[in-house]
């Protein structure tokens, strides 16, 4: 008898091939054949894997079974599945805003409603112009206040 895979085999694999998929992926597991995208893994050992993530929080999706498949709707990680890739929170060079601009972009390559689209990549544009401007506008005042302690005052420069 095989002994158990351990999480480093089947569920951070699942995990990992979960974030990889498309928004919106509908993923249909076959009982005893090769998943698709993890053919080391079996359709019984993804659904079991999935089900765990979902039981632990790491991921969030729809689950259906029927005539010997696993179906699944939009498997995706959650903030805490993306933790336990390494994938969250963001480095420090990355703002917020740049993540959520980026995440809006990657939406609107998987959405397939053209206007949905183009409504998110427009949102990510929009965030990462705002997220420049917060940057410009932190610049600026750090530089008033140092300018008014080089110049001898206390709070900083007047505005």
């Amino acid at each position: 008898m095989a002994s158990p895979l351990t999480f480093d085999q089947l569920e951070l694999p699942v995990l990992r091939w979960s974030l990889e998929l498309p928004a919106f992926a509908q993923v249909e597991l076959v009982s005893g054949e090769p998943a698709e995208g993890l053919p080391i893994l079996t359709g019984d050992q993804v659904d079991d894997a999935l089900r765990r993530l979902e039981r632990e929080g790491l991921i969030v999706g729809g689950r259906a079974e029927g005539a010997g498949a696993f179906y699944w709707d939009g498997p995706r990680p959650t903030a805490q599945g993306l933790r336990v890739l390494g994938e969250w929170p963001p480095t420090e060079e990355a703002s917020l805003q740049e993540v959520l601009a980026a995440a809006l972009h990657r939406l609107a390559e998987d959405l397939p409603d053209q206007e949905q689209a183009s409504v998110a990549r427009r949102g990510g544009s929009g965030v990462a112009r705002m997220a420049a401007g917060v940057v410009e506008d932190t610049v600026k005042a750090e530089l008033r206040r140092l300018a008014g302690e080089a110049a001898g005052g206390e709070g900083g420069a007047p505005r």
